[in-house]
């Protein structure tokens, strides 16, 4: 029953919120609307229900990503409203040029890496990477961590965070 307007600015606080989560290093890993509290009055947003909720900077990273991967969908439990291919243009928009300057960054990472995989093996990994998802284990996690060894850098993972909800909000 919100008028078009709160239903924007209440759109704009949840990925505003969703970012400060995430960027303060935690993954929700059950966020639908039935754990996202709106106040219809006021558009204020809270993100409830943290019984899945994981203190993983990698983690966090992942469920972000998933959020913004609008073919595959994978983080499916968000609102059909909130998913990310149904944004409105202006922030898609913003996502997608986050996610690219945080893609040539983590490619940028393994770049100068003698260890590191052949081109089209890092282009496979990073596309998987790049999807994202919701409720990853410690056994997928760590196969990020091993494959891209910044993701161990949480100095690294913080700026990959901050860079992905770049100016939301």
């Amino acid at each position: 029953d919100m008028s078009p307007e709160m239903q924007d600015k209440a759109m704009r606080n949840f990925w505003k919120a969703r970012g400060q989560f995430h960027r303060a290093g935690f993954s929700h890993n059950d966020m639908h609307g039935g754990n996202i509290f709106v106040d219809p009055e006021t558009g204020e947003v809270n993100i409830i229900d943290l019984g899945l909720a994981r203190q993983d900077k990698v983690s966090a990273l992942m469920e972000a990503l998933g959020a913004m991967d609008y073919e595959n969908q994978e983080d499916y439990q968000l609102a059909h409203q909130v998913a990310g291919a149904n944004l409105p243009e202006r922030l898609r928009n913003l996502f997608d040029l986050n996610r690219e300057e945080v893609e040539q960054t983590i490619m940028d990472s393994v770049a100068d890496d003698p260890d590191s995989l052949d081109f089209d093996e890092k282009m496979q990994d990073l596309a998987e990477m790049m999807r994202g998802g919701i409720r990853l284990g410690d056994e997928q996690l760590g196969r990020f961590r091993e494959k891209f060894p910044k993701l161990n850098d949480e100095d690294f993972v913080d700026d990959i965070l901050k860079m992905l909800y770049n100016e939301v909000g």
